[in-house]
Order: C-alpha cells, then sequence, then structure tokens
C-alpha cells in the first residue's frame, strides 16, 4: 500500500470519526430534556469532535507550518 493512500485514508477517517461526533452532539442538544444536559452533553462533544477533525486536517497535511498551525489550535481548544 502506498503512504500517501495510507495517509489520505486515516486522515479521512479521523475526520469522518469527528463529523460524526458532532452529529451525535447536534442530536443530543435536540433531544435532552433540560438547559444543563444540553450544555454537558454539547460541550464534550464538542471538543472531541473538533480535536479529532483538527487531528485528521494534521495528519493529510503532514510536517509543516500548516500542521504546527492546527497544534495550537488544538492547544487552544483544549484549555477553553
Amino acid at each position: 500500500m502506498d503512504a500517501q493512500l495510507l495517509i489520505s485514508v486515516l486522515s479521512g477517517c479521523f475526520i469522518l470519526l469527528g463529523v460524526l461526533a458532532l452529529l451525535i452532539g447536534a442530536r443530543g442538544l435536540l433531544r435532552l430534556p433540560d438547559v444543563y444536559c444540553r450544555i454537558h452533553a454539547v460541550g464534550m462533544i464538542d471538543t472531541a469532535g473538533a480535536s479529532f477533525i483538527i487531528l485528521g486536517l494534521a495528519i493529510h497535511e503532514g510536517v509543516s507550518l500548516v500542521s504546527v498551525k492546527l497544534l495550537f489550535i488544538g492547544i487552544f481548544l483544549f484549555f477553553t
């Protein structure tokens, strides 16, 4: 298997996992009964989904300045 194909498949899987996590969070936002449950569900899943998408983009980009910027975005997202 070619290395570029492996990188594309791996990054696509992480991006897809992040999108699915965000869709599950959106469903929880619509289905949960009160505001506090909604905030908790979306806050947890939002960070996980965005982190998976950022990881997939960083893998797709390889070692470059864009990956460093994505790393800083991920760190900022983690602390906020």
